[in-house]
């Protein structure tokens, strides 16, 4: 069985998979991951550490594989990092990953200098996120949302933060698939996903910003369904 698992980007839930299910062939199976702290799993706690996340994903697919199973992973933005990491611990543990679809993010390798934002206000830490295109103006003004959303989109960013700090420059034996919005602040530094593979990497242009796959789901999908075919 090929089982394709899905981690959301910073702030997501689960659900931002679920629209890809109608695009999918009946080869792909589809489980898209709950982080802690949103969605079903929004009574429990926010992950301290990266690792903790990463430790949380692997657990994941591990409790939902058999010997059988091909393993594919897809990590949207800090999820691709996450999924990234994962592969690396699964693979030193002796599973195989058939592919990673690693899409909105640049390599482990690259130096990205993030803004500190301890020091700010959240209404600046918001408006950054805006101009991303995750969020309306609607949103931010919306009291409820901020109270749920805005300790977990801080805390991901603050896992995100904690990552970049140091350049990464571990190799996985996975196939890559980078997919990138041709809008999206990762468009210029794209190719150095190939730096992270032994394997073959191929590269997926989208319409969009950060947050392409809300306008390109059919598209997004046919990459699944193109690595349940090979």
């Amino acid at each position: 069985m090929q089982k394709f698992f899905c981690i959301p980007y910073a702030g997501g839930s689960s659900n931002i998979y679920t629209p890809l299910q109608q695009f999918l062939n009946n080869k792909v199976n589809l489980f898209p991951i709950e982080l802690s702290a949103r969605g079903s799993r929004i009574r429990e706690p926010l992950y301290k550490h990266f690792t903790d996340a990463v430790d949380d994903v692997y657990k994941y697919i591990i409790d939902n594989t058999d010997q059988s199973d091909e393993i594919n992973i897809c990590g949207y933005s800090l999820g691709s990092l996450i999924g990234f990491e994962t592969i690396v611990k699964l693979e030193s543990n002796g599973f195989r990953v058939k592919s990673f679809i690693a899409a909105a993010n640049v390599a482990p390798s690259e130096e990205v200098k993030l803004k500190d934002y301890s020091e700010n206000s959240e209404q600046e830490f918001m408006d950054e996120i805006k101009e991303l295109g995750g969020v309306t103006d609607e949103l931010i003004n919306n009291k409820i949302f901020k109270r749920l959303y805005y300790p977990v989109i801080y805390n991901d960013y603050k896992l995100l933060f904690e990552y970049r700090r140091n350049r990464r420059f571990n190799k996985i034996r996975a196939d890559i698939y980078v997919l990138y919005g041709n809008m999206d602040f990762s468009h210029s530094n794209i190719q150095s996903w190939k730096l992270h593979t032994h394997a073959k990497c191929y590269f997926e242009e989208f319409e969009g910003n950060h947050f392409f796959i809300n306008n390109n789901y059919k598209k997004f999908a046919e990459v699944f369904n193109e690595i349940s075919e090979s």
